[in-house]
């Protein structure tokens, strides 16, 4: 029987990218250079020669600076067996956040984004904490007045944690 092998190469492939995977996905935290394109949504940034495409809540767009600049972003780097995506913030109270909503079944990274675009972090833990259903779904975010959202960002509503 003679083998193509297709299936080795494929088998070989898959686990090079896994470990490359655990290797450098992980270390994808913050990310510097020069600010090279902004939109409301997204930015490219390039790091020695090299321009990534994070996308960003519409909230840091107007504290960017203007393209050419230096910038700085706190990345959330987000998995899956048929992407990569980068996600930036300002701030790390942000990112935590967006981590913390990340987390919640039901609840992906384009959604977060969505409700970290649409209010401060500040109001989107209040809205959350408060039970402030009708906030949270003018974000198009219908089911996020349930217990498990409740449970997994802070406990009961008046939980500090937060404010972390």
């Amino acid at each position: 029987m003679q083998e193509t092998g297709e299936p080795r190469s494929l088998l070989l492939f898959s686990c090079i990218l896994s470990l490359v995977s655990c290797i450098l996905f992980p270390m994808i935290a913050h990310l510097s250079g020069t600010l090279l394109k902004k939109t409301p949504n997204s930015v490219i940034i390039d790091n020695r020669g090299i321009g990534y495409e994070v996308t960003i809540p519409v909230s840091a767009y107007s504290s960017l600076p203007e393209p050419g600049a230096s910038v700085g972003l706190h990345i959330h780097t987000h998995v899956r067996e048929d992407a990569l995506a980068l996600f930036g913030f300002l701030k790390k109270e942000d990112k935590a956040l967006f981590e913390k909503l990340i987390g919640v079944s039901g609840i992906g990274p384009k959604l977060a984004i969505t409700a970290l675009s649409g209010l401060t972090s500040e109001d989107l833990r209040s809205a959350i904490r408060n039970g402030a259903v009708e906030q949270l779904v003018r974000l198009h975010a219908p089911h996020w007045g349930n217990e498990a959202l409740m449970d997994s960002l802070g406990g009961d509503r008046r939980s500090t944690r937060l404010n972390s």
